[in-house]
């Protein structure tokens, strides 16, 4: 009996073996886009040409992204509208901005032309909390904006 009863528990052992080697983990979920879209982000820095340029007490560029990849904001003097391009997790490009007409101080105006040549240098972005970083393809930030 004692012999039956051995093979009975080795037989039920073998059935319910359980292989102890571990099966590999999943492979990480691909990162989720950053969604820069809601309020606007509003200038906090700007370089052009690698100096930097004062900012206003007021009236500071501004940036707000929509659905659609749709900018717009306030350059400085002029409103204006553009289409961003996002590649990757930090690939940006902003596509010729139209904007309004209108005419101000020199020292506006000289805001406004450096905010748009060095927006149109853009190729990377990345985000710090409330921060957007804009920069070039060195890896030179030209413009920061604070949510």
């Amino acid at each position: 009996m004692r012999a039956f009863l051995t093979v009975s528990l080795l037989m039920l052992a073998a059935c319910t073996h359980n292989d102890t080697a571990k099966a590999p983990p999943p492979p990480p979920a691909p990162a989720k886009p950053i969604d820069l879209t809601g309020a606007p982000f509003t200038l906090s820095a700007i370089a052009v040409d690698g100096k930097e340029i004062p900012l206003p007490g007021t009236r500071r560029p501004t940036m707000q992204f929509a659905e659609g990849n749709r900018v717009s904001g306030l350059a400085g003097v002029n409103r204006y509208s553009t289409q961003a391009t996002i590649t990757g997790q930090d690939g940006v490009s902003f596509g010729p901005a139209i904007s309004t007409k209108m005419a101000g101080p020199p020292e506006a105006m000289a805001l406004e032309a450096g905010f748009f040549n060095a927006l149109g240098a853009i190729t990377r972005f990345r985000t710090e909390g409330p921060n957007l970083k804009l920069s070039n393809a060195d890896g030179t930030t030209r413009l920061e904006f604070t949510r």
